[in-house]
């Protein structure tokens, strides 16, 4: 009984740190894709290599904070959504440096809705 009981707590063991274990999502290293972004934990690291177009940078932002971005199509001529050197920052805090960089290009975002049904509404400053 002794040996089972032993056989049974290494089994919990092995099994408790694989799911305590989170892997580190692979860093985005994609020249194309304009930026290096590395996303350890809450800890956020961006790079760009390039500027990018404001819709870019949305989608980028949504990858980071996984709200959902709506803008009208004129958005897209805005910008270019530019970031000298590089930032680092807790993920809670990167919603403040996107309005922030929307800012930047004449443009705003505004947290609309509720629960599942948020979504962040990017427009031109000064519009409602």
């Amino acid at each position: 009984m002794h040996r089972a009981t032993r056989s049974l707590f290494v089994a919990f063991v092995a099994i408790a740190v694989a799911a305590c274990a989170t892997p580190s999502p692979a860093p985005n290293t994609d020249p194309a894709s304009g930026y290096d972004l590395k996303l350890d934990g809450d800890d956020v690291a961006l790079r760009f290599t390039r500027d990018l177009t404001v819709p870019e940078f949305l989608q980028l932002a949504q990858q980071v904070t996984s709200s959902i971005y709506v803008y009208p199509r004129d958005i897209a001529n805005a910008g270019p959504v530019r970031l000298t050197g590089s930032i680092r920052c807790p993920r809670s805090e990167f919603p403040t440096f996107v309005g922030t960089m929307l800012t930047t290009c004449g443009l705003q975002a505004e947290s609309k809705g509720t629960g599942d049904r948020q979504y962040v509404e990017v427009q031109p400053a000064g519009k409602s």
